[in-house]
């Protein structure tokens, strides 16, 4: 009876232990398994975009206060600098720029899997290893 009990348990073992296998293999394709490659370097892909940007700019009434100018020696003089004052208080315009923006839209990764190099594009930084899957084919 105890022998049967441990005969059953190393059976149910055995089978948790070949479903943990092909749960590793991926699929369970017996073609094929996943294993893990070392990165050899990783280049960020960026895409640049211009946005137009507008903001209203003015002249400085600032600079044509009255401490930047010498006192009026007359008084005609003093009115034309108080015109340019007011002047300068509505000299407004929209002004567009450009404004570039850099963003990351995906990686190129260079990794070697068995003494092969390879490159391809990912959506993500890998890090230091990266999954691969390896498809086995007989040869002709």
């Amino acid at each position: 009876m105890k022998l049967l009990l441990v005969f059953r348990v190393l059976q149910i073992k055995a089978g948790l232990l070949a479903w943990g296998a092909l749960a590793l293999a991926g699929s369970g394709d017996p073609q094929g398994f996943r294993d893990y490659a070392p990165v050899v370097s990783v280049e960020p892909i960026l895409e640049t975009s211009y946005e137009p940007v507008m903001h209203r700019t003015c002249a400085d009434p600032q600079a044509l206060a009255p401490g930047s100018y010498p006192v009026a020696s007359t008084i005609g003089e003093d009115i034309r600098h108080q015109i340019r004052l007011f002047r300068a208080r509505d000299d407004c315009r929209t002004v567009i720029e450009t404004d570039r923006q850099a963003r990351v839209t995906g990686y190129w990764v260079t990794y070697r899997y068995r003494g092969r190099t390879s490159r391809t594009r990912l959506s993500y930084d890998p890090g230091s290893r990266m999954p691969v899957d390896v498809n086995l084919s007989p040869l002709p």
